[in-house]
């Protein structure tokens, strides 16, 4: 049970160092289209894209207390944002977002076979 409980710990810490790290772009992208644009309010689709990495972050972050939930938001959040954007370098760069819940799966199916036993 002491190597489920590290899984578990270690898909938080990747939690919130992924959520630092997407965290830092957010509000990069929200003071360069929002409060120092030159244009005024950006594009509806910049709105629709914000909204959708905040779903990413918001999912990092509720992973960090319920494991499941925080796993699915994210999973959406992620793939919504990168098919919003366009980036060609999708699903690569998207895959940082993989290792918390990889960890997390590990920690599932650890549970799982010590309770089946």
């Amino acid at each position: 049970m002491r190597v489920a409980l590290i899984f578990l710990w270690i898909a938080r810490i990747f939690a919130l160092l992924i959520f630092l790290f997407w965290g830092a772009f957010f509000c990069e992208h929200l003071f360069e289209w929002f409060l120092h644009s030159k244009d005024g309010l950006p594009p509806v689709s910049v709105w629709f894209s914000m909204v959708l990495h905040l779903v990413m972050l918001i999912g990092l972050v509720i992973m960090l207390k319920w494991d499941r939930l925080g796993a699915f938001i994210t999973i959406l959040g992620t793939v919504a944002f990168f098919l919003s954007i366009g980036y060609h370098g999708f699903p690569f760069i998207a895959m940082i977002n993989i290792l918390p819940i990889l960890s997390l799966s590990i920690y599932w199916l650890i549970n799982y076979f010590v309770a089946r036993n």
